[in-house]
């Protein structure tokens, strides 16, 4: 694997500020520190998105024998957080990556006798903050169907819960 960004061991730094999230509940100032505390967690929740995105053109080539591919994965919001990034090959083959989250973006690249199926950031669902979920995943293929079996299996569901509920009262 060769990646774009290699990031410094000296840089790393911790993007909690620990000193400043630790509030003294018995000082003055500490409803204004929580409602600031709260007002940056609120702007947190709304900028947190990774999407991987592949390059103009195809994310996997064939070249030669092996299939070169292209995985950009982009942070969209503020929030620095690390995360990982799964990539399955058709294979049956998975390879996961860490991505610290403090570049805009990172191109990750691979050589491999099978091709790239899909991509997904945070696999394990670790960042909670995260609202939108569905940009977090890209497939080669559309997944339009599945979309469509999910929602007729919660719309069918919702119905049922609807006639049992009229059924107990009547």
């Amino acid at each position: 694997m060769s990646d774009t960004d290699v990031p410094d061991e000296s840089e790393k730094v911790d993007p909690i500020d620990r000193e400043a999230a630790t509030i003294d509940a018995r000082s003055e100032d500490a409803p204004e520190r929580i409602a600031q505390l709260v007002e940056d967690a609120a702007a947190l929740d709304r900028d947190v998105e990774d999407s991987p995105i592949p390059p103009e053109g195809n994310a996997t080539e064939k070249r030669g024998d092996a299939y070169h591919t292209e995985v950009m994965v982009q942070r969209r919001g503020e929030a620095l957080f690390p995360v990982d990034v799964q990539v399955i090959f058709d294979d049956g083959s998975r390879v996961r990556e860490h991505w610290d989250g403090r570049e805009r973006w990172k191109l990750y690249t691979w050589d491999r006798s099978a091709a790239a199926v899909s991509a997904e950031v945070d696999p394990d669902n670790v960042l909670l903050l995260d609202i939108d979920r569905t940009n977090n995943s890209r497939t080669l293929t559309p997944q339009t169907n599945k979309a469509a079996r999910q929602w007729t299996a919660r719309w069918f569901l919702w119905l049922q819960d609807l006639v049992q509920t009229y059924a107990f009262f009547v």
